[in-house]
């Protein structure tokens, strides 16, 4: 099968670790695949394509009116079997030009529906998805916000995957900023709408406030500033740390005494799942996407806009050690059927059912 993944770069997020997982494991299973880019990312191309035929598509911005027809001639040079769109950008530039090539095209749904407002792209988008093939989300939520919307679109709900033998192979290891004791870790782009990292840092700071404990929030992101004048402003600068992206995450993960989530709104969080598969305790917001594979036996739930709340489970992992390494062993326990492998055998899956129903 050939196979064209479009998404707009390749720096290291979410999406694009799981379409690197994605892309690899197809390539291995003997599928033509290709991906189509804008921008490579701050260090070049990642290992992850290191087996499919890349494109960089030139553009003078994301508007670039010209990228829509380079993307038809693309599609129509290589004929693939079926476009798969990531990321708002390539939804509505690479969705359109498989409809109007008339190529299978199916869309990864990364959120749920409460993370679109009312901007023309996300309407442009919502139009255009009227038109694929498969819409694949990575939660239920996700998937309920296409069936409410009555799309004629096949839907599908695939977990993100998890590099499971590679997070087995790291090791154990403290971020070097920290001094001797336990700590907690949350790792998350710095952004409040969806990511409530100010919420997460009133809670981090009350929990230090009651034990010798330091925390570490790594990510990059538009709130950087605004988190670090609050760490300032708390006299906080040397017990919570921003690092910014971290390489060694999973071996952070498996050294924490806790890994704290507070988000809003998630699809399905790679860096909840990772810390699942790292045995890290569980500290997560309540809300539906959470509720989708973790519960009271894998991890302690709150609300995302009670600091208070947020310090009290922090604490409370870190003073009961043995109770939260239950939960983590619990939480490990699930995410071990979140395999890459897995994940792109039910993608194959999609791609069939969307082509037996062309043929049809």
């Amino acid at each position: 099968m050939r196979i064209l993944h479009a998404l707009p770069n390749l720096s290291g997020g979410g999406a694009e670790r799981q379409l690197g997982y994605l892309a690899e494991a197809q390539a291995r299973a003997g599928h033509e695949v290709s991906v189509a880019y804008l921008v490579p990312g701050p260090e070049g191309v990642s290992e992850r394509f290191a087996r499919v035929d890349l494109h960089a598509l030139p553009a003078s911005g994301n508007y670039d009116p010209r990228l829509l027809a380079r993307l038809v001639s693309l599609v129509r040079r290589l004929r693939p079997d079926v476009v798969h769109t990531w990321i708002l950008q390539m939804d509505v530039l690479a969705g359109a030009a498989a409809r109007l090539t008339g190529t299978p095209w199916v869309c990864r749904e990364p959120v749920s529906g409460g993370a679109y407002g009312g901007a023309w792209k996300h309407r442009l988008r919502e139009r255009l998805l009227r038109g694929a093939d498969a819409i694949v989300a990575n939660s239920r939520a996700g998937e309920r916000h296409w069936a409410e919307r009555g799309t004629r679109a096949s839907l599908a709900t695939i977990p993100n995957a998890l590099d499971l033998e590679a997070i087995e192979k790291a090791a154990p290891r403290r971020p070097e900023v920290l001094r001797d004791g336990p700590f907690a870790l949350a790792a998350s782009r710095l952004e409040n709408q969806q990511k409530n990292v100010s919420g997460l840092l009133a809670g981090l700071r009350l929990a230090l406030e009651a034990q010798a404990v330091e925390a570490v929030v790594c990510g990059e992101g538009p709130y950087r500033a605004q988190a670090e004048a609050f760490v300032a402003g708390a006299g906080l600068s040397g017990r919570i740390h921003l690092p910014g992206f971290a390489r060694d995450l999973w071996s952070y993960m498996k050294a924490a005494g806790v890994f704290v989530s507070v988000s809003y709104l998630e699809g399905q969080p790679n860096t909840v799942m990772e810390a699942m598969a790292c045995g890290c305790p569980l500290v997560v917001s309540d809300i539906p996407v959470h509720r989708e594979f973790l519960d009271e036996e894998s991890a302690l739930f709150v609300d995302p806009d009670d600091a208070a709340a947020i310090a009290r489970a922090v604490t409370r992992c870190l003073a009961e050690p043995e109770a939260a390494r239950a939960r983590a062993e619990e939480a490990r326990r699930r995410a071990a059927n979140w395999s890459v492998a897995e994940m792109a055998r039910r993608y194959e899956r999609v791609y069939d059912a969307c082509l037996a129903r062309r043929r049809r």
